[in-house]
C-alpha cells in the first residue's frame, strides 16, 4: 500500500476525532509509548477505554491524518499489546488489537490501535490515574464521566425493573417461577383487581 493508498484508507475509516477515535503523530514509540502522563500512548489507551472505546492511530498528523510514521524501536504489534496490557490497569485484552501498516513507497510505520470499552465498573488506568478526553486533551475522569458510565448500560434499566414498586417486584418475581397455567391465573386474578 502506498502512503496516499493508506491515507485514503485512514481517512475512510477514522475520518474525524471523537471520543472513539484519537489521531497522534507519536514519532518514536520508545519515548512515547509510555512516557510523560497525559501526552502518551498508554494515557491515550486509557482514555479511549474509559470513553466506550475506540481507536487510536499512531504515526499521523493531529488535524490532518497525513502521514508522518513513527519509530516503533523494535516492538512488535505482539509486543505492545502485552505491554498495553501490562502497563494499563483493568485493560481488557479482548477487543484489543494492534494493526500495522507500513507504506510500501516510503517505508513509513503505521499503527491503528483498537481500544476495548472499559470492564464493568473498572475504569483503565495509566500512571496511576483513570483518563478521559475533553475535547482535545486528557484529563482524569471526571466523577460525572465516571457515575455515568457505570450506570448507563445495566441490564436493570434495560428491564424496567428499577420503575417498580416493592409490591409489584415480588409479584413479578412469584409469577415468573410458577408453571404457565398458574401464571395465567394469577395474572388474571390480579388484572381483575387493578380494575
Amino acid at each position: 500500500m502506498t502512503e496516499q493508498e493508506l491515507q485514503q484508507y485512514l481517512i475512510k475509516q477514522y475520518p474525524k476525532e471523537d471520543d472513539g477515535c484519537e489521531w497522534k503523530e507519536f514519532k518514536n514509540l520508545k519515548n512515547d509509548f509510555s512516557g510523560h502522563e497525559k501526552d502518551d500512548v498508554i494515557s491515550y489507551v486509557s482514555a479511549l477505554a474509559n470513553m466506550e472505546g475506540g481507536h487510536l492511530v499512531v504515526g499521523v498528523e493531529d488535524k490532518t491524518l497525513r502521514i508522518v510514521g513513527t519509530d516503533t524501536n523494535n516492538y512488535d504489534v505482539q509486543k505492545a499489546r502485552l505491554r498495553l496490557i501490562d502497563q494499563c490497569a483493568n485493560l481488557p485484552s479482548e477487543g484489543l488489537l494492534v494493526e500495522e501498516f507500513i507504506t510500501d513507497d516510503i517505508h513509513k510505520t503505521v499503527w491503528v490501535i483498537h481500544v476495548p470499552r472499559h470492564m464493568k465498573r473498572q475504569p483503565v488506568y495509566a500512571h496511576n490515574k483513570a483518563w478521559q478526553r475533553l475535547d482535545d486533551s486528557l484529563i482524569e475522569l471526571t466523577d460525572s464521566r465516571r457515575m455515568r458510565s457505570w450506570t448507563s448500560r445495566t441490564k436493570w434499566k434495560r428491564t424496567g425493573l428499577h420503575r417498580l414498586s416493592m409490591t409489584q417486584l415480588l409479584m413479578t418475581l412469584i409469577l415468573a417461577r410458577l408453571p404457565k397455567p398458574e401464571r395465567n391465573s394469577l395474572n388474571c386474578i390480579q388484572n381483575e383487581k387493578q380494575k
